[in-house]
């Protein structure tokens, strides 16, 4: 039985430790497992843009990011503020999975001559992917220049600014 824990244990902490690297802002590339932005140009003015965000980083985080990346766009496209003419969010996984399980079963049998049997079963199953969600948020935007700005747009240069992308405040 110790050496079924201490089994346990080692799992549980091999999987604690393959955690994904903190967020980090840049264009999605293999080396970082996908994370990042990338965009689609669409017209002279209209892009998609799409950042997919690391373990567990919230909607609000990823979002920030993506309009982020819209400001960039805007910036260096000669374009002043941009509106969101479409958003859409997905996320994969279940926070609630548990990286290691344990589960056990005792058995006993009856046969006939007075024979007797008894069998207990343990497993440990570990799946280091477990807990983990990633969050991808989609945005259709369209740049513009100048006044008069239309409701609810952003202005490019503060969003592309990280500090102005996390204040995320429409005009």
């Amino acid at each position: 039985m110790r050496r079924v824990l201490l089994l346990g244990l080692t799992a549980f902490s091999l999987a604690a430790c393959a955690s994904a690297p903190g967020p980090v802002y840049g264009p999605a590339s293999t080396y970082s497992s996908g994370t990042g932005y990338s965009d689609y140009r669409v017209e002279n003015d209209r892009w998609r843009v799409r950042y997919l965000g690391s373990d567990r980083q919230d909607e609000d985080a990823v979002e920030r990011l993506a309009l982020r990346r819209a400001g960039e766009l805007a910036i260096t496209n000669g374009f002043d503020w941009f509106t969101v003419v479409h958003r859409q969010v997905d996320t994969e996984g279940d926070e609630n999975e548990r990286p290691v399980r344990v589960g056990g079963s005792l058995g006993q049998t009856f046969g006939s001559g007075g024979f007797r049997g008894s069998s207990v079963g343990v497993g440990i199953a570990i799946n280091p992917g477990a807990g983990r969600t990633r969050t991808e948020v989609s945005l259709e935007i369209i740049a513009g220049r100048g006044e008069p700005r239309p409701e609810g747009a952003y202005d490019a240069a503060r969003m592309a600014n990280p500090a102005g992308a996390y204040a995320a405040s429409t005009l």
